[in-house]
Formats: structure tokens, C-alpha cells, sequence
């Protein structure tokens, strides 16, 4: 039986553009860092994995961003963490399944997969936006060699802004599962940002391709 994920990722787009674009007061955020044109904010999520908040400045095409996001044939060109993004099902033009694997890390050296539902829309200010969570799938059950992580919530914003520019905002809270550190990543907050300020960089010169 299909199943209908459209009530799910409607209210996962609810509460990602709420915690997006929340106040930092509203929302009770904790800025951790601001390093390299990032400002990094975190507060706690009900998994015990914090919730966690970036946002930066970037000469960059809102919807061109989010295209480049929707391709799972690009992820190579910006996304340095992921071994293989594959399309399992394109629900619509704007909500797509897939199955990702990370490459292993210094501090994760067990890789980690994860099938996840997307749904990339427009808000009427003109921003872009792709959310993200983890789903079950028959089809796509978890393999010995990996550890199946969770994301409860991914949102990629692209807001233009009047002076030209786009304020990128990224909003994360995921288990990475297994035996991961969960006191040693929930402080890595350099780590993160320097993560994200390479992500938008490589999203952009990505942009400007044909």
C-alpha cells in the first residue's frame, strides 16, 4: 500500500519554518559561535540531540539553491560528507524519496545511511526551502555493514534579502544512531560551521554551472 507522506511533511514544514525564522529570544536559542560569517545556535531537542541553528550571508540564487538540492545526480558538487545520494521514488516534482550514505569520519568511522522524504517549496517572501526527515521503507530495510541513522528534522532556507543578498538558514536535529558520542558531538559547534560555510560555498559555485 502507498503510502501518503503529504500530512507528515506539512507539519514538518510547519516547525522547520518556525524554528527557522523564530526569534532567537522566542525561540530560546543559545548562540554557541560566530565564526567565518556563521552564527551557529543550538538548544535542546526532545531526542537528547540538540537542535541546532546556522545561518550565513551567501551571493546566491534562492531557487537555484534549492534545485541544486532537489538533483541527486549534483550532491557531489557541494556535499562533501555523503558517499552516495540515490533517487528511490519522485513522489511529485517537489517531494521526492531518498537513500543517502555517509562516508566514514574521524569521529563516526561506522557508516551511516538514511531514507528520507523531501519536499522543497516557496514561501511568498520569496524563499526557498528544503525539508527533510527520516522514514521507514519496506523496500530499503537497514544493512549489517551500516548503522540506519535517523533525521527528525532537516530544513535548508534561502531568504533573498534587499541588498542582494540571501540568508542561508539551516536547521538540524538528527541521531546518528549507533555508538556515536552523543556528549562529544553535541559540542563540536566549529566543527558544524565550518561544515556549513563549505557547504553554502560549494552550493554556490555549483549555481553558476550550466
Amino acid at each position: 500500500m502507498q503510502v501518503n507522506y503529504q500530512g507528515e511533511l506539512d507539519q514538518l514544514q510547519t516547525k522547520s519554518i518556525e524554528l527557522a525564522y523564530q526569534t532567537i529570544e522566542e525561540g530560546k536559542w543559545e548562540k554557541e559561535i560566530e565564526q567565518d560569517g556563521v552564527v551557529f545556535y543550538s538548544k535542546p531537542g526532545s531526542s537528547g540531540w540538540k537542535i541546532t541553528r546556522s545561518e550565513l550571508y551567501a551571493d546566491i540564487d534562492p531557487k537555484k539553491a534549492v534545485d541544486l538540492l532537489k538533483d541527486h545526480t549534483r550532491f557531489q558538487e557541494y556535499n562533501h560528507t555523503a558517499q552516495e545520494i540515490n533517487l528511490i521514488k519522485k513522489i511529485d516534482d517537489n517531494t521526492t524519496i531518498q537513500y543517502v550514505l555517509t562516508k566514514p569520519n574521524q569521529i563516526l568511522t561506522q557508516q551511516r545511511d538514511i531514507v528520507t522524504v523531501s519536499r522543497a517549496s516557496q514561501l511568498p517572501d520569496g524563499t526557498n526551502f528544503l525539508v527533510s526527515k527520516s522514514i521507514e521503507l519496506a523496500e530499503m530495510p537497514i544493512k549489517e555493514e551500516y548503522v540506519r541513522a535517523e533525521i527528525f528534522l532537516s530544513f535548508f532556507g534561502f531568504k533573498p534579502l534587499e541588498n542582494g543578498q540571501t540568508l542561508v538558514t539551516m536547521v538540524q536535529n538528527f541521531d546518528p544512531k549507533g555508538d556515536a558520542p552523543k556528549d562529544l558531538l553535541n559540542t563540536l559547534a566549529n566543527k558544524v560551521v565550518n561544515y556549513n560555510k563549505l557547504f553554502v560555498e560549494n552550493l554556490k559555485k555549483a549555481s553558476f554551472k550550466e
